[in-house]
């Protein structure tokens, strides 16, 4: 397994607009984002899913300081992502657009929710709390179009672990999803590597680490500096974070 594990979610996003081509979605008005009150610190945003496109935003630049025509160029990459974070969010986000485009639930009912870092354009990372849901289907459902909002609880919400919700599915995608984030944290670190985190979780030292595992505490260095690495983090308390989100 490689040092880090990259979903691509450009790649995905051609994917799915070459399903989506075929569809003709049932147009709604713009009028009710329009005129929707957004606090301050508050962002909302509408895209286009068949045409891969954002078509129409609100206050991004008050928000995260790009102009429209900046967000709409870095939204569908990971150059918004924070490092440690850019895998699991990735996933996420696949997995939240792909349990949309199939019609098989309301989309009246389906939100999704997800708490992360997002890049401002001044290179600091603000967190971020996202509230998805479906705006424009086809007339089976099938999604076409998704609105968010974006509000920044930067000193409000720890965002060192990446939150997730999504309502409105049944409980089995629900538990794939769950599923599928766990196997990726899994894959991410070797089987050695995954029993020396689960000590650390437990507040061992890696002099306490060394003696049970019958290592030099040189070794059990070397295991955190790899697992600090692979996982993007900076130190031990970022490194329990992640893990936590990957539920591993």
């Amino acid at each position: 397994m490689s040092d880090s594990i990259t979903l691509d979610i450009s790649n995905f996003l051609k994917t799915i607009k070459k399903k989506l081509a075929h569809l003709e979605k049932i147009p709604k008005s713009l009028d009710s984002f329009k005129h929707a009150f957004l606090q301050n610190g508050q962002a909302m945003y509408v895209a286009n899913y068949k045409k891969g496109e954002v078509t129409y935003s609100r206050n991004i630049e008050k928000v995260l300081g790009y102009y429209p025509e900046e967000f709409e160029k870095l939204l569908p990459t990971q150059n918004l992502l924070h490092p440690k974070q850019k895998v699991i969010v990735s996933l996420l986000i696949n997995q939240g657009i792909s349990s949309v485009v199939t019609g098989v639930f309301n989309p009246d009912n389906i939100k999704f929710v997800l708490l992360y870092k997002v890049k401002h354009k001044n290179g600091t990372y603000r967190s971020i709390l996202r509230q998805t849901g479906v705006f424009e289907t086809d007339s089976n459902n099938r999604m076409i179009t998704m609105y968010s909002f974006i509000t920044d609880v930067t000193g409000l919400m720890d965002t060192d672990k990446v939150e997730w919700k999504l309502e409105g599915v049944d409980n089995e995608l629900e538990q794939n999803i769950i599923h599928e984030v766990y196997k990726l944290g899994k894959n991410i670190f070797s089987e050695r590597e995954l029993e020396f985190l689960t000590e650390l979780k437990k507040g061992k030292t890696s002099k306490e680490i060394a003696a049970k595992f019958n290592n030099s505490r040189h070794t059990i260095d070397t295991h955190r500096r790899k697992l600090l690495k692979k996982s993007h983090c900076k130190n031990t308390q970022e490194l329990l974070g992640f893990a936590e989100s990957l539920t591993i």
